[in-house]
């Protein structure tokens, strides 16, 4: 069995603005046709509070890899203002968004080191309290049934 792949910090945080804030591909929420959007690679703060800037008027869809959360679907994912101002001023909890968003990066870095048949990822809104039990079990057993290793992590509100 391979083991997980280690990143130091200074490696996680570069993977992380190299692929989701220096180059993050965004469109405008019912736009066509999305664009590169170039941030800073050094000052994650500062990125986060330029990409805030960006997406201050309109939602920003981020296009990821359907694959990542172990089903084909082209489900939208829209990044709003709110949620980066959240997440640089690290005062609220983290969303299901920028969970989802941490996830992607995360399928992506696996899938680099060569880890892409060993490690599955379980897409928080999936199996979100507002969904049938019946739904969350289905897809849950599905992704187990995928024979790859999945770690749950738990999502307390109002514990962060």
């Amino acid at each position: 069995m391979k083991s997980p792949p280690l990143l130091d910090g200074r490696e996680q945080r570069r993977g992380y603005d190299s692929l989701y804030l220096k180059e993050m591909q965004i469109g405008q929420e019912g736009s066509a046709t999305p664009k590169k959007t170039h941030l800073s690679e050094d000052d994650p703060l500062c990125a986060l509070n330029e990409l805030a800037k960006i997406i201050s008027d309109v939602p920003m869809n981020v296009h990821w890899d359907s694959t990542t959360f172990g089903r084909e679907a082209q489900i939208p994912l829209y990044l709003h203002h709110q949620d980066v101002r959240e997440l640089a001023l690290g005062r609220e909890e983290i969303n299901i968004t920028l969970i989802q968003l941490w996830m992607m990066y995360m399928f992506d870095v696996s899938n680099k080191k060569g880890f892409n048949d060993v490690y599955g990822f379980i897409d928080p809104s999936m199996t979100h309290e507002r969904n049938k039990f019946d739904d969350i079990q289905t897809y849950i057993t599905t992704c187990f049934g995928m024979g790859k290793e999945i770690y749950f992590l738990p999502y307390i509100l109002g514990c962060h």
